[in-house]
């Protein structure tokens, strides 16, 4: 069936769901900022530390090939610390930390034994301008395995400046020590882009499950889903119906029912025959038309759906007409009631109209501005 979405009984009850749109946004905010604070602040396995060494080249200057500056760059000095004159000079400085060297890499765990290939990867060598100034950083999970290793590495290269006769000497300016690298804490922005998320979410979410809801709340929506007209509404709680619905419900009836004489009532909530809701639905309406409906001239009673009970076919055999109630709000009864039309057609009894039950008479108050 072709339906359209009621958009003013939609926004009514959105009032009453309102809260699940804030939840939704602080559930967002939640998930995005702990997520994101776990990736990039929370776990201690992930700190880093650096160290940053400075050093100064002097080169050394001969009359007749001139100086080697030109042969020493940022990429020849990551290679260089490779070189056995410099690597074994690091192991070395490393063993007198108390860092041995090993060869296994599952032997190493980065405090007491350390393969080179784990020390070379912690090193970048850098010439920033000045062919003069190179800057070493040292980058490692454990402070102290990172002022070792800087201290070791400063030290080798202060070494092999004695001994290479392409420098004068190599001169340690400076080094930092380990510093934890604070990573950009961006957790607010994570905590704003979640709760956007969470309010996208929360109203696409309602929406969907607005399409997906098989439930009708106002008589006109009732009519539009089975195409049979809608003979009143009955509140919900036993409450008195308001004069309006009241009304409604007894002008129908006169105008319906005239000239019949057994009328029955069935309810899209009797699926067995332990239950039978359309003697309650019965009583109520009969109560509400009151002493002024001649109930000698039309008797008006309960009925069994079909395939709940053999007294299904007792019940229609003299039956005039058949009014089925719906009950507003009730979700995944739109299937039995469709199965229960189309029964009454296939035996050719006729289905006088509908009546929308349980009804909410605060929101129908609301929606109809009465």
């Amino acid at each position: 069936m072709d339906e359209m979405l009621n958009l003013r009984s939609f926004y009514l009850r959105l009032v009453k769901k309102i809260w699940k749109i804030p939840a939704c946004i602080l559930i967002g905010m939640v998930i995005c900022g702990g997520i994101y604070f776990e990736a990039t602040q929370g776990s201690r396995q992930d700190r880093t530390f650096e160290n940053t060494v400075k050093l100064y080249l002097d080169f050394a200057y001969d009359e007749e090939t001139g100086t080697q500056v030109d042969s020493y760059n940022a990429y020849t000095w990551n290679d260089l610390m490779g070189t056995d004159d410099i690597i074994d000079q690091i192991m070395s400085n490393l063993n007198t930390y108390g860092v041995s060297e090993t060869e296994s890499e599952k032997d190493s765990n980065g405090q007491n034994l350390i393969t080179r290939k784990d020390v070379l990867e912690t090193i970048d060598a850098d010439i920033p301008s000045d062919v003069r100034l190179m800057v070493i950083t040292i980058t490692a999970k454990q402070p102290n395995l990172c002022d070792y290793v800087g201290q070791s590495v400063a030290h080798a290269l202060v070494t092999y400046g004695e001994n290479n006769d392409a420098f004068e000497s190599i001169k340690i300016l400076s080094i930092s020590g380990p510093e934890l690298v604070v990573v950009t804490d961006k957790t607010k922005t994570a905590v704003i882009a979640g709760g956007v998320l969470g309010l996208i979410v929360g109203i696409l979410g309602m929406l969907l499950l607005e399409v997906l809801d098989d439930a009708v709340y106002v008589p006109e929506d009732l009519e539009k889903k089975y195409h049979l007209p809608v003979l009143g509404v009955i509140v919900r709680g036993g409450k008195a119906e308001p004069d309006y619905f009241r009304n409604q419900i007894i002008a129908n009836a006169q105008h319906t029912y005239e000239g019949l004489e057994d009328i029955r009532i069935m309810s899209s909530l009797d699926r067995d025959a332990k239950k039978n809701y359309a003697e309650s639905v019965c009583d109520r309406y009969k109560k509400i038309l009151g002493n002024d409906f001649d109930f000698d001239k039309t008797e008006i009673k309960a009925a069994y759906l079909q395939g709940t009970s053999g007294k299904w076919a007792d019940d229609l055999d003299t039956a005039d007409g058949v009014i089925i109630a719906v009950n507003a709000g009730r979700k995944n009864i739109s299937s039995i009631t469709e199965n229960t039309i189309s029964s009454l057609h296939k035996v050719d009894v006729p289905i006088l109209g509908m009546l929308l039950v349980d009804a909410d008479d605060k929101f129908l108050q609301r929606y109809y501005k009465i």
